[in-house]
């Protein structure tokens, strides 16, 4: 069953394509940079043709990634890459829109016998694709968004004009470690000479960062020390934030679709970001200020629907779900209903416990993927957390049938994410 996730993850709809999809292999445990090194050097190093921004933590760098891709277009030709995709494959890769389907078949009719050779895994060659496509494409600047910890990640072949770390936390313990130190050390593989930009604020994890930062030469630019940072309100439909960079004496005010404190303190990072990068990718504080919005991710605080209002958010970790109920108390939404699914390998009762203090009605639904927690065990260890309970395995008619009843937040899995959007068939790509 390990890649009829093709329906799920949704690649290409042609058998030949497909076929190779269901080749490559998933992790490894023999986690490396050494075959996306080998195949990317022996097609003549396409992640040099660019100046990448490589983005890491444990949450926030897609947010950031896509922030720092939507202010550089505004000048430059740019690329993006994140994973995983929420809707389609083809969302991974972007230059204006989505990598076209014609140029990965391209790809793999021209390379399918060195892929298979050197043995690239899934991450791997769409790794390797983002970076062709941007050489190819002549992409200027690229945020590139780190996959899986960092030290090991296929993204960290890059040599980056700025790495980014948003914040360390607890997720992915069984291959990153059991405490924050060895979470920190896999992250810290991506700081290798270059400016560093973090929000972190935790003792042991910075010193984990300067560590690393001394050994490889670069300098470390912690958010709070560099930027001023004030939210001028917010609501729902996004948040204003009037941003004052001590670096340059610039400032900037952005509106930004998605609200919440650690969504600003991502516009943060962003700006100073591309304030380090000045020398190589200028931009004004007007192309900032319009392009930072510009572009949002699917699954971050998506509206889906107004009357009655309808949220979709992909947090999938415990910090992630604990600033989710802050965001939500903080404004003047609240759901009547949630609508959650998680994974088996997370911490469900503290996940649910924090989201009880937002909504007392509960549906627990279902992803038609291995990993997936059943409905009907989500509802169990919900029992007790929550006031009402009901268990509704099919995602969209699970939102349908909270919808009847009021406000709807569903949460809990970007893999929930992409089923809803798909069962709606929401836009993500703007061409075939």
């Amino acid at each position: 069953m390990r890649r009829s996730l093709h329906n799920l993850y949704g690649a290409i709809g042609d058998p030949r394509y497909v076929e190779f999809f269901d080749s490559l292999p998933g992790g490894d445990a023999r986690w490396t940079t050494e075959r996306i090194e080998a195949f990317l050097e022996s097609i003549g190093r396409p992640q040099d043709a660019f100046h990448s921004f490589l983005v890491a933590g444990t949450n926030g760098k897609g947010s950031v990634a896509s922030a720092i891709y939507g202010a550089l277009r505004m000048r430059h030709r740019a690329g993006l890459f994140t994973s995983p995709h929420v809707v389609g494959f083809r969302e991974r890769v972007r230059v204006d829109d989505c990598v076209p389907e014609g140029y990965i078949k391209s790809v793999i009719d021209r390379y399918s016998d060195l892929i298979e050779r050197v043995g690239l895994t899934y991450f791997e060659f769409s790794t390797a694709l983002a970076f062709l496509y941007f050489r190819d494409e002549g992409v200027s600047g690229a945020a590139v968004e780190v996959g899986l910890g960092g030290k090991r990640d296929a993204t960290n072949v890059v040599e980056p004009l700025v790495s980014v770390i948003t914040y360390v936390d607890y997720d992915h313990i069984k291959t990153l470690g059991p405490t924050l130190r060895h979470i920190a050390e896999h992250k810290a593989g991506i700081i290798k000479g270059a400016p560093v930009v973090t929000y972190e604020w935790k003792s042991d994890v910075l010193e984990v960062f300067g560590r690393r930062a001394r050994e490889a030469g670069s300098e470390i630019y912690r958010v709070q020390d560099h930027i001023r940072l004030r939210i001028c309100g917010m609501s729902v439909r996004g948040m204003d934030v009037h941003i004052e960079s001590e670096l340059t004496g610039n400032e900037y005010d952005v509106h930004h679709p998605v609200p919440g404190r650690g969504q600003a303190l991502n516009v943060a990072a962003t700006v100073l970001s591309l304030e380090l990068a000045e020398s190589k990718l200028p931009l004004s504080a007007e192309d900032v200020e319009r392009g930072i919005p510009s572009f949002v991710l699917p699954g971050r605080f998506q509206m889906l629907q107004d009357n009655p209002p309808v949220v979709l958010d992909g947090a999938h970790n415990v910090s992630a779900i604990v600033h989710l109920v802050e965001v939500l108390k903080g404004m003047d939404f609240r759901p009547r209903t949630l609508v959650l699914s998680f994974m088996r390998d997370k911490k469900v009762e503290e996940m649910l416990s924090p989201l009880s203090e937002v909504s007392d009605r509960l549906i627990a639904t279902e992803v038609p993927m291995p990993r997936c927690l059943p409905a009907e065990e989500l509802a169990r260890r919900a029992l007790g957390v929550f006031g009402e309970v009901a268990v509704n395995p099919d995602p969209v008619k699970a939102l349908r049938e909270a919808a009847s009843s009021g406000s709807v937040l569903i949460t809990g899995s970007f893999y929930l994410a992409g089923e809803v959007l798909r069962g709606l068939r929401a836009p993500v790509c703007k061409g075939a």
